[in-house]
């Protein structure tokens, strides 16, 4: 099966943390095959700071539809046959999405796999555990 992972990173009025969450998921020591940003329908300056990776990211905009309506939308223009999403206040570990598509290499029979992230709030890290 071929090792490629779609992640997507729906964001609204996520200005403050976005960078972080994409320089975690470019930190990738297996590196994701794209990442799709879904703006939804933010107000502040999170288009900016996105376009500043243009090159590394593709970049869709929508009127806002909640964070699952952007999920979905992310996953209606994945490629890839694994998909990983990274909130825009999330910080991922760089091995993340490879010890994750290990386990499913190992077991063709999982459908779904989740680990710990970091949670940026209020310019502090706290850890949280999240199905991912």
């Amino acid at each position: 099966m071929k090792r490629s992972v779609s992640v997507i990173l729906p964001t609204f009025n996520g200005q403050k943390y976005i960078a972080e969450a994409i320089e975690s998921a470019l930190a990738q020591t297996l590196a994701p095959h794209e990442i799709i940003i879904v703006n939804d329908g933010s107000t502040d300056g999170s288009e900016n700071i996105v376009r500043s990776y243009e090159s590394k990211v593709r970049y869709f905009y929508q009127e806002n539809k909640g964070v699952s309506g952007a999920c979905n939308a992310g996953i209606a223009v994945a490629s890839d046959n694994y998909v990983t999403f990274l909130e825009h206040n999330y910080v991922w570990a760089p091995e993340k999405i490879a010890c994750q598509v290990r386990c499913f290499e190992g077991d063709g029979q999982l459908g779904m796999v989740f680990s710990p992230v970091l949670l940026l709030e209020e310019d502090k890290l706290s850890k949280c555990n999240i199905i991912n």
